[in-house]
């Protein structure tokens, strides 16, 4: 799984807006989550333009020594006909 870190950026490129979910999965693989927009906006405190959020997990890494880890997460964001509005990562 750390083997991700180095490739998010990459990955962003290749999921522009536009995109269609099933060539999403082609790429990044299965997510591991799946939420609908009204499930996760108030959570998060996110509120993008999107239907659906597809969560990747990236990686831990320590960054307050060793008692203390950072995570970090792909979130792709899809409008109601599948289509990416949005990617980001986030954490680490």
């Amino acid at each position: 799984e750390q083997e991700r870190g180095p490739m998010a950026r990459d990955a962003l490129r290749y999921v522009p807006p536009g995109t269609p979910a099933e060539r999403v999965r082609e790429i990044l693989g299965k997510p591991v989550e799946v939420e609908l927009r009204d499930a996760w906006a108030n959570r998060w405190g996110r509120s993008p333009q999107a239907h659906k959020l597809w969560t990747y997990y990236i990686g831990s890494w320590s960054v307050i020594g060793w008692y203390g880890f950072a995570s970090a997460f792909l979130y792709v964001d899809f409008d109601e006909n599948g289509h990416v509005v949005a990617a980001e990562i986030t954490g680490g």
